[in-house]
This record gives C-alpha cells, structure tokens and sequence, in this order.
C-alpha cells in the first residue's frame, strides 16, 4: 500500500470534521442544556460515525479505512456514556446491514473503540489541553485493530501488514482534526460568554455592575407593578470608607468591599438586584415589596453591616452603611427618577448621622 493512499482519507478527516465542529458550535449557541444536550450530541456523532462509514477511503482491494472509531472514541468527551452507546449502536447497525466477511471484527472493534473512549473518560486525569491527552485519545481508535484477530491467524496478520500504518495514521489524524476543530469551537464559544458575562458583572465584587442594573431594573420594577405589588431602589454606601483607604491600602479597602457585597447578598431574596454603582456605593432594587418589607429589609441590611468584623493586616474593624429608599408604586416613574429620590433620601441619612436608613415617597 502507498502512503500516498493516506491523502483522501486525510481529506476526508478534514471534511467531516469541520462539518461535525460546526455543527457542536451551533449547539452551544442554542444552549442546550441536560438531557437535551445529550441526545443531540448523541445524534451528531452518531451521525457522523455512519456518514463516515458510508463514504469509506480505498487503501487496497477489498480494504477500506473510515472515521468510525475517532467518533465512538470522541462522544464520550462530548456526551459521555449516552453518547457513547448511541454512537456504537449506530454504528453496529450500519455494519450489520452492510454485512461482508469482517462483520464480526468490525462489531468488536467498534465495541473496543467503545470501551477505551468509556474508559479514559472516567479514569483520565490529564488536562483537558495537555499534548499528553491528545496523544492517548489520538491512539485510542487504533486498539480497534485488535479486532482483526476474531479472523484466521494468517488472514489477521496480512491485514495488518497491510492496513496497520494507514490505520494507525489515519484515526491519529482524524483525531488531532476533530478535537482541534472541536476544542477551537468551544473555547471560543467560552471566550465569548465570559466577555459578555464581564461586561455585565462588576470584576471585583462579582455583583452586576452599573450597566447591568440599569438595563435590567426596569423591567423588574415593571413586573412587580403588573403582579399588583411595589418596587423599591435602595442606595447603599459605605459610611467614611475613604478613611480605610487611607489607613490601610486600597487592596484593604478592595476586600472590604467584596465583603460588603457578599453580606448585602445574603441580606436580599435571590429574585433581587443587587450592582455595584460606582465606588463604595451599591444599588439594590427589590421586586415584589411593600413598605412594611422594604422597611425590616433595609433596617437588616444596616444592623448586619455594622454587626460584621473585618480582618485587615491583624486589625479587625466594623465599617457602617447608610441607605437611601424610594418605594416605586407607579409606572410613571422612570430610573432616573428613582435614583434621584433615592439619593436625595441617602442625602439626608448621612446629613442626619450616617448608619442609618430614610425613605423617600413620591409625592
């Protein structure tokens, strides 16, 4: 056998490969999760297993390579047992149907290439983008040549002799092809969330930042009104924070402020909104409320604050929060505004002592 016979199944490793990661990557735009995910990842290897078994290379008489064992080997990475299984016995039908004097080899490499992708991905602890993964899934489709000993010595032999190279070189190919094409998909698909996720997330405290509160609040206050109930924005600063600063370091005050947003989460109901608005000053809205609740809420919020100890360089301190509270009764008031009575009323809890709470109503 020439290795030049190596081109065409070359090619069709690209081919099938950039047809299958395209078709992962549409798959993880549509984010699909659970059970849903699964069965589809099933169907695309399963799929391209056959494909692939339907449009064999020719690399002597009677002697013809495919891609069957890099999909088998691949779908339990992507799709785990249920992958796997679906993805053999796609596979085991197809060969059954086609029948042929190597039908028995055929099923038991499938169910070798099987177990051995079943296999290193349960028990395979190396990164996920080490060299040293990718050379051992890259040979995982090769143990498949095992199968050819079901046959007569003599004729197992010959056809290693005969095919045993090409194989080999071949699924290593279709392997680096696939899960190169595969990895590229993804990390980019994950690149991309985590941009859009930062760009909606305040990097230090890890709350949402300004731009997701004011693209957000609005509905929610919305929402609330249509269930009959009110919205409340809360404005919440941290009382003299410039002075922890000064003591001791912004990374001090850094980690107070992570604190701080960690506590004011504990203090609201998961269906709140909680930013980071700029500074020490954090904005809550809560839907869903009345003013009796929006009352005991800001009034838990500033006890448990003050309550709290902070461990800076051996030195433990308390820091306070005043609050400012507009209750939101009407669809005639927009953010802005609300943020503008709230402030003012933030404006007078620090006026009037600071570690407190004063409420504002429309008139």
């Amino acid at each position: 056998m020439h290795v030049s016979l190596l081109i065409p199944a070359f090619l069709q490793s690209l081919g099938m490969a950039a047809i299958v990661s395209v078709s992962y990557e549409i798959l993880l735009r549509r984010q699909a999760e659970g059970s849903l995910r699964t069965s589809l990842v099933s169907l695309l290897f399963a799929c391209a297993a056959v494909g692939s078994m339907s449009m064999p290379v020719r690399l002597d008489d009677g002697i013809f390579f495919d891609l069957r064992h890099v999909f088998i080997v691949l779908s339990a990475s992507y799709g785990g047992i249920p992958a796997t299984l679906v993805t053999f016995l796609a596979t085991s039908v197809f060969r059954i149907w086609h029948g042929g004097a190597g039908l028995g080899a055929g099923l038991v490499g499938g169910a070798i290439s099987a177990s051995a992708g079943l296999l290193c991905f349960g028990f395979c602890r190396l990164p996920k983008h080490s060299r040293s993964r990718l050379m051992v899934l890259g040979l995982l489709p090769s143990l498949s040549l095992f199968s050819v000993f079901v046959l007569p010595m003599e004729m197992a032999i010959l056809l290693l002799k005969q095919i045993g190279v090409a194989f080999v070189v071949g699924n290593f190919l279709g392997v680096v092809l696939l899960l190169g094409l595969l990895m590229k998909r993804q990390g980019q698909y994950e690149r991309e969330i985590e941009l859009r996720r930062w760009a909606h997330t305040d990097r230090l405290t890890g709350v949402a930042n300004r731009l997701k509160f004011e693209a957000d609040a609005p509905h929610l206050v919305r929402k609330s009104l249509e269930n009959g109930r009110h919205a409340c924005l809360l404005i919440i600063d941290i009382d003299h924070f410039k002075r922890v600063n000064d003591t001791f370091g912004h990374t001090a005050g850094d980690a107070v402020l992570v604190q701080v947003a960690d506590l004011l989460e504990s203090q609201l109901r998961a269906d709140d909104l909680l930013a980071r608005y700029g500074g020490e000053e954090f904005v809550a809205l809560l839907k869903n409320t009345s003013e009796v609740e929006v009352r005991q809420v800001s009034r838990r919020i500033c006890a448990t604050l003050a309550a709290a100890e902070h461990e800076i360089h051996g030195e433990r301190i308390t820091v306070t929060v005043s609050i400012g509270a507009y209750l939101i009764e009407n669809a005639d008031i927009n953010l802005h505004d609300a943020v503008q009575h709230a402030d003012a009323a933030l404006y007078r809890a620090k006026a009037m002592g600071r570690n407190r709470v004063e409420y504002e109503r429309a008139a």
